[in-house]
């Protein structure tokens, strides 16, 4: 596996991990309209093209194959971070988790925060997060829980 930076070409095979990882992945803690919700069949292209043109992305390619991502904000927030549910369990959000770490040393960031869903929630205590808070976030007509969760870097 390598991870490397993201590039625009990357984009559907992004949106296929990240749709596949909440309709498959996140089922089993969130409900089918909180999926729907979260993850819309047809995802917004332009939204998402936007949304990688900032902050840094990277992506972990396992046989020519994306296998995830993550992205994190300027600022040290991890915004994204999903693994294809074929290869859940193998080191994937480790191997991201360890650049976002170099990359967040190397910017002087001093503290991660995320947000992190019900099912990505033990990955992140395990790696030194804490939940500061629990959320409630309306999103396309559902109510999504999620944890705000931060770490010293």
């Amino acid at each position: 596996m390598q991870i490397r930076n993201y590039r625009p070409a990357d984009l559907d095979a992004v949106l296929e991990v990240f749709q596949r990882a909440v309709h498959e992945t996140a089922s089993r803690d969130y409900t089918p309209e909180e999926i729907e919700a979260w993850a819309p069949e047809v995802p917004d292209r332009a939204m998402w093209e936007k949304r990688f043109a900032s902050g840094q992305t990277w992506v972990c390619e396992e046989q020519g194959r994306i296998a995830g991502f993550a992205r994190v904000e300027p600022d040290g927030y991890v915004d994204l971070m999903f693994v294809h549910p074929d290869i859940q369990g193998q080191g994937v959000a480790a191997l991201l988790f360890n650049r976002i770490i170099i990359w967040a040393k190397a910017q002087k960031i001093k503290t991660l925060v995320t947000e992190s869903t019900i099912s990505g929630r033990g990955f992140f205590i395990n790696r030194g997060f804490r939940v500061v808070s629990e959320q409630h976030l309306g999103r396309n007509g559902a109510t999504l829980l999620n944890f705000v969760m931060e770490r010293a870097v």
